[in-house]
């Protein structure tokens, strides 16, 4: 896939927390992206969920925790195509040595309509009871 509009969507609404290089940014409390068993999970449903309503409180990422930070909701601000294309690049980041499957809009599309209700940000503890994958 094209990962170029996706890194356009990251650099402008993600690198501020996570940094252009995926390591995490601890004054913002942001974990990492890069290497992270989250980013790295069979298939994309939870990632889905924390891009359209957030995320609060601890977490644990690839086996360290980190603070209690609030990941903003971004259902309002980008579409199901444009999630798709973030996703997709972070999954499929080669710099950061990803090869995770592609998203779809489509998938984004389900959650988004599953999920249209929800008026909070997810919980980590919340997300783990969610399969990875359909």
């Amino acid at each position: 896939p094209d990962l170029r509009p996706g890194r356009r969507i990251y650099d402008g609404a993600c690198a501020a927390g996570h940094m252009v290089n995926g390591v995490g940014n601890p004054a913002v409390n942001a974990p990492p992206i890069a290497g992270s068993d989250w980013v790295l999970a069979d298939g994309p449903n939870r990632l889905i969920r924390i891009v359209l309503d957030g995320l609060t409180g601890p977490i644990e990422v690839s086996g360290k925790q980190y603070g209690g930070g609030v990941m903003t909701p971004f259902k309002g601000t980008f579409t199901d195509e444009e999630i798709a294309q973030v996703l997709t690049y972070i999954r499929r980041n080669p710099d950061w040595k990803h090869d995770a499957s592609e998203v779809t809009a489509e998938q984004v599309a389900k959650i988004r309509e599953q999920t249209k209700d929800r008026a909070i940000n997810w919980t980590p503890a919340e997300l783990l009871t969610i399969p990875a994958k359909d």
